[in-house]
């Protein structure tokens, strides 16, 4: 057996466009000596094995009852041991397998019981070192060789892109409640933002494995996050990934343009139908437009929060002395104006003409 290379996110880094883009090469890389697949086919991702591995860490703690019906635990999870069997049973010997979930990062648990329920840094951790020691297991029950590859994004512009998401597919357990303005989103911290703890919770369990950690912005990347992906992390060679077939643009997981995403908070739209109308607009404008949601002084305050605990994962995941993890630190981000109503007529005019 080769290497797993085992990506775990993060959420809001094209992670939707990657993992796709694997699933359409799965060929291709098949022939470069890499298995991608086991994973659920709908998303073409293997979030089946993370809330698999979630159920049993709820069943551990005595939690799973609440949650039983979510449909994570219906449709999605199935059982790990199996897909791991299967995974063995597909790849062939030598070969490197990979294996792609964003929600391993730390967040399958937060994000499956809702915005508004507070949860303890214990049962947070508890669930967590759980899903990985067991991930371990069956990892090394593969391969002794894992890499883990972690995309990190900038704290403002992830907590603004989440926020956007939330707004786009608010999460199960909040279908029934009103959408929340973006200061009520972060103030009830919906991801875990202190990447070197993550992290190093990760390390501390996968002790043996080697850690590829890349801040998702342009200069990171030669060309773009998924060539990065084949050549920088995998090691295939440029010329064969210009044979791979490219995506559509709208394979992707895009933002809801802000006059949509503030539409449905004025119109309190909760109806699901509408809301797939609302992206199914947004995916037929020309240019996705969306704003600031911090002003400037709001954006260096929340930055600083976690000015250490980034330089610290510059220094020791990237081997940065000067310990700067983003190279791009621009705070001039445009600022919404506000929703005009001849937008919301327009809007409304469009949805009357989709539904009748």
């Amino acid at each position: 057996m080769g290497k797993i290379f085992l990506h775990i996110g993060t959420f809001k880094t094209g992670s939707t466009a990657l993992q796709f883009d694997m699933h359409l090469n799965r060929r291709c890389l098949l022939e470069n000596g890499f298995y991608y697949g086991d994973y659920f086919d709908n998303y073409y991702l293997h979030s089946n094995l993370c809330y698999g591995l979630l159920r049993e860490a709820l069943v551990e703690e005595g939690m799973y009852e609440k949650y039983k019906s979510h449909p994570r635990f219906l449709h999605v999870a199935e059982n790990p041991d199996d897909i791991i069997a299967n995974i063995s049973k597909h790849s062939l010997e030598n070969m490197n397998i990979i294996i792609s979930s964003e929600a391993f990062f730390a967040d399958a648990f937060r994000t499956l019981v809702g915005l508004h329920t507070i949860l303890s840094v214990q049962e947070k951790r508890k669930i967590n070192t759980y899903m990985r020691k067991r991930l371990k297991e069956l990892l090394f029950s593969l391969c002794d060789q894992v890499v883990i590859v972690c995309y990190l994004r900038r704290q403002d512009l992830f907590i603004e892109a989440q926020y956007n998401q939330y707004c786009k597919n608010i999460w199960y357990s909040d279908r029934d409640e009103s959408l929340p303005e973006f200061e009520e989103f972060v103030m009830c911290n919906p991801i875990d933002l202190n990447y070197f703890t993550v992290l190093e919770e990760w390390r501390e369990i996968f002790d043996t494995a080697e850690f590829i950690v890349k801040p998702y912005e342009k200069n990171a990347f030669r060309k773009d996050l998924i060539s990065d992906f084949y050549t920088d992390i995998l090691g295939i060679n440029t010329e064969e990934v210009n044979y791979f077939k490219k995506i559509d643009r709208k394979q992707g997981n895009h933002r809801l343009d802000r006059d949509i995403l503030e539409y449905k908070k004025y119109m309190d739209i909760r109806n699901g139908k509408i809301n797939q109308l609302l992206i199914q607009y947004c995916e037929n404008l020309e240019k996705v437009k969306d704003y600031a949601y911090f002003n400037k002084s709001e954006r260096i305050e929340f930055m600083e929060r976690y000015y250490k605990q980034n330089a610290m994962v510059a220094k020791k995941f990237l081997h940065k002395g000067n310990g700067q993890l983003f190279e791009n630190m621009d705070y001039e981000i445009p600022v919404y104006e506000g929703l005009e109503m001849k937008k919301v007529r327009r809007i409304t005019q469009w949805l009357l003409n989709e539904l009748v």
